[in-house]
Parts: structure tokens; sequence; C-alpha cells
């Protein structure tokens, strides 16, 4: 089951629909259930932040496209999340991990939010980054920057 939240799309045919969400700042929840492939690209742990604050899980991800699944564990029984990869944009900064005094970090935008993810070791990342953009120039990430 995959629930999400986007604003209301008015109808272009229509420019009463323009005036009616414009102002309204209301998102619209949007549940479905998704059948999972058994073609999986990549499993793993990760570490992410699970909430505002500064603590760190581990958590069990899977890549089946086009989603990423969330799991407590290897066992894959209990369904944390689910993060729709169609048209995410995903971003490595030195930067970020100097801020989080973290290495191995890297994120993933999607329309509604932000997700943080740090790996065991950089060629996990590279591989993470690989699996879930295939055009992200992963080249300039094999060795660390100084």
């Amino acid at each position: 089951i995959v629930i999400s939240q986007d604003p209301p799309i008015p109808n272009p045919q229509d420019p009463e629909s323009w005036k009616q969400t414009r102002p309204s700042s209301l998102l619209i929840a949007e549940v479905k259930t998704i059948m999972q492939t058994d073609n999986v690209s990549k499993k793993g742990y990760l570490m992410y932040p699970e909430n505002a604050d500064d603590v760190w899980v581990k958590r069990w991800f899977v890549i089946r496209r086009p989603y990423i699944y969330i799991y407590a564990n290897q066992s894959e029984t209990d369904e944390q999340g689910v993060i729709n990869l169609a048209s995410v944009r995903i971003d490595y900064k030195k930067d970020l991990e100097d801020m989080l005094q973290r290495t191995n970090v890297f994120a993933i935008y999607t329309n509604n939010n932000a997700y943080l993810f740090q790996a065991t070791n950089r060629a996990d990342m590279v591989e993470w980054i690989s699996k879930i953009d295939q055009f992200y120039p992963v080249n300039n990430l094999v060795a660390p920057e100084d």
C-alpha cells in the first residue's frame, strides 16, 4: 500500500478549478495497493533519520522498481514505508556529510519529501546511488573527495 499526499491538480479545461485549488493548502491523500515484483535490483541495510531529531535507525531497504521498500529487518515482514522512485532526484554532497558529521550520506528528493540515507561504506553508497539512478555520474564518487 502506498500513501501519498499531493496538492490537488486543477482541470486545465476548467478555469474555475484553478480558483478553487489555488488558495487551498490542503493535500489530497491517495492510497493504492502496489503488487510487489520479484525483480530485486538491490537490497541491504541503510541508516536513515526516522524523525526530525538526530536519531538515525538501521533499516532494511529493497529496490523493486519503481519503488524502494523500507523494512524493519531483512525478514521483509514488517514494512515501514515505500518511496516511489519514478521521478526522484538523487544527490551526494560532501558538505552534507560535513554538516551531519557522517560519512557515505546521500539524499533522495521526491516531489513531496527529502530522504537522507547513510551506507556502511563508500562502495556501498555508490552502488545504492547507481541502482536508484542509473544516469547519476557515480564515476565522480569512486574516490573520496578531500
